[in-house]
């Protein structure tokens, strides 16, 4: 047994397979007074597969409040729909043994997994494999099948010969009602060369498309409807935006309709972040609307400007961030000089908003120790705005 504390009193426990160590058989969560609250238990079968996870509320006696069922290599059962067998043979894969056939069926797959609705009622799914562990069908609790294809659909040679068998990717998954979705990759990378979804594949239309620079990084997104997207690195000498320059920087255009663009421009700091934003096609704004972002030593977000043209802008303005030594956030303080307060103590916080400039108004949560809100309390100084409401 392995006890973690999460605070002054209370604590997780775990209670592993006698002969597996590093599978749990139950996990037990105690309140701030040591209480138990919270009980899920773990049944395995053969080759530790979970055939069980049961969760109870307490000591773990009773009904379970939630459990999840598993069954496993069930092929004959033929639960798949559409001429789908539990388990289809696939030959001449690249990588496979074609010798481990149909005919050895103790492969592992969960084929039915039960989610617990309430009472002993239980949510049903089923899922069939081919040889090699693709799922070709899942069956949802209403008896919907959605099927997966995985025949080639590459969109170059460079990497994987034509011919080639590898069956890798689902290139057409077919949902209930016949619908489908075709996607098509990229051999040397497996990205994403083309998603079609059902109105693209009856109007014989490409889809989506889209390519990538050497880092796997996308370039264009080109849509159905004539929309595009383009990114441009600055570090990529490919690219027409490359430069030496510093600070680093990338740009997205959004083609909105006809030649109108959306364009932006993210700067980044010697450590990757974000350290400015700008919208580059206002134009109201030849220099670009910005948004400025700094960072404390330990990476934590300092300060955020509103967006500007100009630091003489009316509306600008800087809301800047206060942490504790765990991170959490103590004083948000905004452009106007008012400010949301917060701490902690326990498992309780409390927040103060900035108020209307009459009054403020503080909010006091606490959390069990599952950490769900158990009990919540707002005060102010005057009265609630809404019938029968009191301070």
């Amino acid at each position: 047994m392995a006890i973690f504390c999460l605070s002054l009193s209370s604590s997780v426990s775990y209670q592993y397979f006698s002969l597996m160590r590093n599978y749990p058989t139950q996990k037990q969560e105690t309140d701030f007074t040591g209480t138990a609250v919270r009980t899920t238990k773990t049944t395995y079968a053969g080759y530790m597969k979970p055939t069980s996870i049961n969760v109870y509320a307490g000591a773990g006696t009773g009904a379970p409040i939630s459990s999840t069922l598993y069954s496993y290599d069930e092929y004959s059962a033929n639960y798949c729909k559409n001429g789908i067998p539990g388990l289809t043979g696939v030959t001449g894969a690249t990588g496979h043994d074609d010798n481990y056939g149909i005919a050895f069926t103790a492969r592992g797959n969960a084929t039915t997994i039960q989610h617990l609705i309430s009472g002993t009622t239980y949510a049903t799914t089923h899922i069939c494999y081919d040889t090699l562990g693709n799922v070709t069908q899942t069956v949802d609790g209403n008896g919907n099948p959605t099927t997966y294809d995985y025949s080639e659909n590459w969109a170059d040679t460079n990497c994987i010969p034509a011919g080639t068998l590898t069956h890798a990717f689902p290139t057409t998954v077919t949902d209930a009602l016949a619908h489908r979705t075709k996607k098509s990759y990229f051999t040397c990378t497996s990205l994403i060369q083309s998603t079609k979804d059902e109105n693209d594949i009856q109007a014989g239309r490409n889809g989506t498309t889209y390519t990538y620079n050497e880092f796997n990084r996308p370039i264009t997104i080109n849509y159905p409807d004539g929309g595009q997207t383009t990114y441009c690195y600055s570090h990529d000498s490919n690219l027409p935006c490359y430069t030496t320059t510093l600070p680093p920087f990338t740009t997205e255009s959004r083609l909105i309709s006809g030649t109108m663009t959306l364009n932006t421009k993210t700067l980044l700091d010697s450590y990757g972040r974000v350290s400015e934003t700008q919208l580059t096609s206002d134009p109201d704004c030849a220099s670009g609307d910005r948004t400025d972002t700094t960072y404390d030593g330990l990476g934590r977000v300092r300060t955020v400007s509103n967006p500007y043209c100009a630091a003489s802008d009316s509306t600008y303005g800087v809301t800047t961030y206060s942490y504790d030594a765990l991170g959490r956030t103590t004083q948000v303080t905004h452009p106007d000089g008012s400010s949301i307060l917060t701490s902690y103590t326990g498992r309780a916080t409390q927040v103060q908003d900035e108020g209307n400039g009459i009054q403020s108004v503080t909010r006091i949560s606490q959390t069990d120790a599952l950490g769900r809100l158990s009990s919540l309390c707002e005060v102010a100084p005057g009265p609630f705005v809404g019938a029968g409401a009191s301070s």
